[in-house]
């Protein structure tokens, strides 16, 4: 069976095994020495036919190989003429969006949608959202009957979603990230000008909470970012840095609220500080914002979260661990660590942490990574962490995370063991 790597696809050692990583999106898994040898063109020996066969159809069915053996996907015809039949329904642009319910990505969305109220008020489009074959109408008022159109995308996954413009061919969208573009342009803004990020689970736990203000700020490479507001102070204290007009469609991307004393930043669902003033506020906004930058030859960027210490060194951590550190910030504060709430480490060669300042590093003493299933060697928390790339990570960036992370330091355990590890002694 002949296999070949997607064009986006890296291979790279890490000791006892390796990881396989596609550059374009956030997929990579560990494979033993064996499976990097097969990965890397070497034959099966005799007897490993049958293991063999069976990981390439892992890695094929993850978008990592391909063979040419691949089931045809299921014909797109009956979805592409119900576009073209729909077409000739409608008088101005239409989006049919097709969500579910059980779907993540689909309760973001719905979020968004409901931050943008007052621009989608004045959208001169419709857009559809249908679910389970029920159509909700945001803008102008659409044709009936185009739920068996959004019944057809849902197969590809939700959500979906195909554009109708009058004289132009339907014009397909798939996944969050792609409908949110297809939603800025919609509203008269620019793809790539606009930061979209894909959300978490924690991010729809706390945009599940209706928000009541929406500003756009403008990122360190010059994107325009959502900011959200929840409450009269946290509108106050926001207002004042969004000084950006934009009267498009913007996916929220951070959220400032004041539920008690204290000013709250999330971006997603990570909490990245509590503010006791405006101005500590501002402070760790800006900071957020200039750390949304464009790549640099030579870097290689993480999205990870770090702590630093006055003495030099710095800890990298799995970002799902952010909100949990920052509510014990003040812990981790007794001992000098701090936490920086910028969106990516940065690493240059040599695996210096770029920090504030110009031309400022740090070594990185150590990595954290979670506990995992199978045997717990250190090429599989080193796999873990190479996958923190941001992505699109490019070959050169996969292969220099990858020299990084074999020098490096690495502990396993939860969140409560390293704030254990990190405040019961000297860095790190």
């Amino acid at each position: 069976m002949a296999v070949r790597l997607h064009p986006q696809v890296t291979v790279a050692g890490l000791g006892d095994g390796g990881v396989v990583l596609h550059g374009d999106r956030p997929a990579a898994a560990y494979v033993g020495p064996t499976a990097l040898g097969w990965l890397r063109g070497r034959a099966p020996a005799a007897g490993q036919e049958g293991e063999y066969e069976r990981c390439v159809r892992m890695w094929e069915s993850a978008g990592f190989v391909t063979t040419g053996q691949q089931t045809p996907p299921a014909s797109s015809v009956p979805t592409e003429v119900a576009a073209r039949v729909a077409l000739l329904t409608v008088v101005h642009p239409t989006l049919v969006v097709a969500v579910a319910e059980a779907c993540g990505f689909c309760r973001q969305l719905r979020a968004d949608l409901a931050a943008n109220a007052k621009v989608l008020q004045d959208l001169r489009a419709s857009v559809v959202l249908v679910e389970d074959g029920r159509c909700t109408v945001l803008g102008l008022p659409a044709p009936p009957g185009l739920a068996p159109l959004a019944e057809g995308l849902a197969r590809s996954g939700t959500p979906s979603a195909v554009l109708l413009v009058p004289g132009a061919a339907p014009r397909a969208a798939m996944g969050y990230d792609q409908v949110s573009a297809v939603l800025i342009e919609l509203t008269g803004g620019r793809c790539g000008g606009v930061l979209v990020e894909a959300p978490t689970n924690c991010s729809v736990k706390v945009a599940s909470h209706p928000v009541d203000g929406l500003f756009a700020v403008r990122c360190g490479d010059g994107r325009l970012l959502g900011l959200a507001t929840r409450g009269e102070q946290a509108r106050e204290a926001a207002g004042p840095l969004a000084s950006v007009p934009h009267p498009g469609y913007l996916p929220v991307t951070l959220i400032v609220e004041r539920p008690a004393n204290l000013y709250l930043l999330f971006r997603g669902g990570e909490l990245l500080t509590r503010a006791r003033t405006a101005e500590e506020l501002a402070e760790t906004l800006g900071r957020v914002l200039a750390g949304f930058t464009a790549l640099a030859e030579g870097q290689v960027t993480l999205g990870c979260g770090t702590l630093v210490h006055p003495r030099g060194q710095a800890v990298l951590f799995p970002r799902n661990w952010m909100s949990d550190l920052v509510v014990r910030a003040a812990r981790l504060q007794r001992v000098g660590w701090r936490i920086r709430p910028e969106p990516h480490a940065v690493l240059l060669p040599g695996g210096l942490l770029q920090v504030t300042g110009a031309g400022a590093t740090m070594p990185v003493a150590a990595a954290w990574a979670s506990p995992l299933g199978g045997p717990p060697t250190r090429a599989r928390y080193l796999a873990q962490v190479v996958n923190w790339l941001v992505r699109p990570a490019p070959r050169a960036a996969v292969n220099a995370m990858a020299a990084i992370a074999r020098e490096l330091t690495v502990h396993t355990g939860t969140w409560q063991d390293a704030l254990a590890h990190l405040t019961a002694g000297p860095p790190p």
